[in-house]
C-alpha cells in the first residue's frame, strides 16, 4: 500500500520532481519554493492533498534559513507581531479551506499567482514607519495567516512587512525565514486540527522536504552561472501564466 493512497507511483515521482523545481527556484532566487509548488501540485494531486504535502516543507526548509542569517533572537523579537498576527486568523481561515470547494480555491489560486507576479515586476517601494511597525505586522500575519490555510504560501505578504521596515538583505533573509518557519508550524497545526493533514500526509509532507532541498542545492549553483534577474521574471511569468490555468480550469 502507498504511503499516501490519493498517489500512484507515477503521480509520486511527479511531485518529488516538482519540489525538485521548486527547491530549485528558492536556491537560485531566495524565494519562491511554497508558491511554486502549490500552483503546480495540484495539476497533479487534489487540491487538498497538494496542500496538505506543501505543510511541513515549509518550515523544515525556512529552519536553516532561520539559523544561518542569524541574529536568530534579534529575528524572532521582529516576527513576533506577524507570528500573533497570523495566530490569530489560520485556525478559522483553515477551517473554512476545509469545508470550501476546490474551485473556489482555484480561482483564488490563479488570482493570488497573477497577483503576486504584477507586484513584482511592478516592484512598489513600500515604506513602514516605526510607529506603525508593530500593527502593520500584526496586520501582516493576519493576512498571511489566511493566505498560509488558502494555499501555504504567505511569503509575498511577509515579504512585502520586512521591506516596508528597511531591513538590510541578511537582516530580511534571516526574518523571512523565522516568520515563515513559526508560520509553517501554526499552519500545519491548523490542517490538523481541520483535517486536511494526517499523520500519513505528514510523513509525505516530510519526506518531500528531501528532493526541495536537493533543488536548493541545484539553484544555489545555478544562481552562479545565470543571470539571477532573467530567472527571476521567467518564474514569475511562469506563476502567471499557472495563474491563468487554474482560472481557465473553473472557468472554462
Amino acid at each position: 500500500m502507498p504511503l499516501v493512497p490519493e498517489l500512484s507511483a507515477a503521480g509520486a515521482l511527479l511531485v518529488a520532481l516538482i519540489f525538485v523545481f521548486g527547491g530549485t527556484v528558492k536556491g537560485a532566487t531566495g524565494f519562491g519554493l511554497p508558491l511554486t509548488t502549490i500552483s503546480l501540485l495540484p495539476l497533479v494531486a487534489p487540491l487538498d492533498l497538494a496542500l496538505a504535502l506543501n505543510t511541513l516543507v515549509v518550515p523544515i526548509t525556512n529552519a536553516a534559513q532561520s539559523v544561518a542569517y542569524g541574529p536568530a533572537l534579534s529575528n524572532i523579537r521582529i516576527c513576533l507581531p506577524l507570528v500573533a498576527g497570523v495566530a490569530a486568523t489560520v485556525f478559522l481561515a483553515a477551517a473554512a479551506v476545509a469545508s470550501v470547494g476546490e474551485e473556489a480555491l482555484r480561482v483564488a489560486m490563479g488570482f493570488l499567482l497573477i497577483g503576486f507576479a504584477a507586484l513584482s515586476f511592478a516592484a512598489p517601494r513600500l515604506r513602514v514607519s516605526d510607529r506603525m511597525a508593530k500593527p502593520a505586522g500584526f496586520a501582516a500575519g493576519m493576512a498571511g495567516g489566511v493566505a498560509g490555510a488558502a494555499f501555504t504560501a504567505p511569503g509575498p505578504i511577509y515579504a512585502m512587512w520586512f521591506a516596508g521596515l528597511g531591513l538590510e538583505r541578511r537582516r530580511f533573509i534571516g526574518a523571512m525565514g523565522v516568520a515563515m518557519f513559526a508560520s509553517g508550524l501554526l499552519v500545519s497545526g491548523a490542517f490538523w486540527a481541520s483535517g486536511i493533514l494526517d499523520g500519513p500526509r505528514a510523513a509525505m509532507s516530510a519526506a518531500c522536504a528531501l528532493p526541495a532541498f536537493l533543488g536548493m542545492w541545484i539553484g544555489e549553483r545555478l544562481a552562479r552561472r545565470l543571470d539571477q534577474e532573467t530567472f527571476r521574471r521567467i518564474i514569475l511569468l511562469m506563476l502567471a501564466g499557472l495563474g491563468l490555468r487554474h482560472l481557465w480550469i473553473v472557468l472554462a
